[in-house]
């Protein structure tokens, strides 16, 4: 599943999946492209953190059990949860879980995420995906609009 670097361009959407199965991999990967993202995979850890501490992701579709058994031994869950918010706010997270209800707010709230789906769902990742990311767009556009303002100079 793990694929070659690819160039960005600026006007690229590009997109992280740390998905495991097969299937919900090429769900998700069809849904994203199907959006207009750029995808690009990690099939262990140390490739995810490569990955997501190099480029800015737009969205990251990270499954529960990704590389491991389960979300206790998932060490990409575990570490997005802990970084401190200036890494983590250039992206969207969405977890793909067994155990919890799609777009259930509190439980993505408690996995540190934007947003959760349970794999039942798989046929309405392209919605879900285009609604969670249109909805932290908004949420942050003001913030973002104003951390550019400050980076050109303007106030």
């Amino acid at each position: 599943m793990a694929s070659e670097i690819e160039f960005l361009s600026p006007t690229d959407k590009p997109a992280l999946l740390a998905i495991s199965s097969p299937e919900l991999h090429a769900l998700s990967r069809n849904a994203l492209l199907d959006l207009g993202y750029k995808t690009q995979s990690a099939a262990t850890h140390d490739e995810f953190m490569t990955r997501f501490t190099s480029v800015p992701y737009h969205l990251v579709i990270m499954e529960e059990s990704f590389a491991s058994i389960g979300a206790a031994e998932n060490a990409s869950l575990r570490a997005i949860q802990t970084f401190p918010m200036a890494q983590r706010r250039h992206a969207t997270f969405v977890l793909i879980s067994t155990t919890l209800q799609t777009m259930n707010a509190m439980q993505a709230f408690q996995q540190s995420v934007h947003a959760v789906v349970h794999p039942a769902d798989g046929a309405k990742l392209k919605l879900i995906f285009q609604q969670v990311a249109s909805d932290n767009a908004i949420f942050t556009g003001v913030y973002r609009d104003i951390q550019n303002r400050i980076a050109q100079g303007k106030t």
